[in-house]
């Protein structure tokens, strides 16, 4: 019996030749085989181990296809080729999830909604499986897209701590030029502005970043209801305000310009220019796996080790 001690290789290597040249003999008939051409004794289970590692768990169903004119590594063969494409659907599959985050992230929305996430839940790359990240990790563990990841979230994070300081300076010069406070509801006494306006404020200044035109162009204040204003991103003013509709609208764009030309709308822009940049490098090389249909290298998950 060798339950307790190694196989001797010699052994394993005969297990495998009979298992191969017969598919369909039993775990019986090969101990049999074994003890006659050695007088060694192994037991059925260790049999089957050595028939299940090398890929030969299902002798009968390896049997049935050998009798319609299929050899074993024909058989075989097929199996990795499957099993491989199905792997590389998955990496190409975690490639594309990371292009359209990267993708994403430097639009207006993408920049408003990583600012809602908080700095805990900032520049995170959908990784689902565990197991699946680390593989594509070891197949592209000599592409540089590693590396320009790390200096997207470095200088995203940057991007983002830019935004929030310049939220804080449109707010203060929005409350300086409307003498009004910003408060989180819309009030009934006296004018107010809604904690809207500075985001209303941010919105302008990334698509100046972005377009290099004029931040406001385009958008206008109107009525929302009598006696008060709106940007469609939350301006509201009460009847009590002193100015005009049409100074209130000019008094707008003049905070804006004001944000645009500070240094905390310089530093926006200057952050979004370092992060456009990276992103184009990582896309680039996403859709260079995409449209390869291939992730080089190989991994611990790949079938067979390595492409058949």
């Amino acid at each position: 019996m060798t339950k307790g001690r190694k196989t001797p290789d010699r052994i394993e290597r005969f297990v495998l030749d009979v298992a191969r040249s017969a598919l369909g003999l039993s775990a019986d008939q090969i101990v049999a085989k074994v003890s006659a051409e050695f007088r060694f004794e192994i037991d059925k289970s260790t049999v089957n181990k050595i028939r299940q590692r090398a890929g030969l768990g299902r002798g009968k169903v390896f049997a049935r296809l050998s009798s319609r004119g299929l050899d074993f590594d024909e058989i075989r063969r097929e199996q990795l080729r499957t099993a491989y494409g199905a792997h590389q659907r998955e990496l190409l599959g975690t490639v594309a999830a990371i292009g359209d985050t990267i993708r994403d992230f430097a639009t207006v929305e993408g920049l408003n909604q990583q600012l809602l996430k908080g700095p805990d839940a900032w520049v995170k790359l959908p990784k689902g499986c565990s197991l699946l990240w680390r593989s594509l990790v070891q197949h592209l563990s000599q592409s540089t897209i590693w590396r320009d990841l790390d200096s997207w979230r470095s200088a995203a994070t940057k991007l983002l701590n830019a935004l929030q300081e310049l939220d804080q300076f449109a707010l203060q010069e929005a409350e300086i030029a409307f003498d009004a406070p910003v408060l989180e509801t819309t009030p009934t006494d006296g004018p107010r502005l809604t904690t809207g306006f500075p985001l209303t404020v941010r919105d302008c200044v990334l698509r100046h970043a972005s377009g290099g035109i004029r931040a406001s162009h385009g958008l206008r204040l109107t009525w929302r209801e009598p006696g008060m204003l709106s940007t469609g991103r939350g301006l509201y003013l009460t009847e009590r305000l002193t100015v005009a509709h049409q100074e209130a609208e000019a008094q707008f764009h003049k905070v804006v310009e004001r944000v645009i030309g500070s240094a905390e709308g310089i530093a926006v822009v200057s952050a979004l220019c370092d992060v456009e940049k990276i992103i184009a490098k990582v896309v680039s090389t996403v859709d260079t796996y995409r449209f390869m249909h291939d992730i080089p290298g190989d991994c611990d998950l790949c079938p067979g080790a390595s492409a058949p």
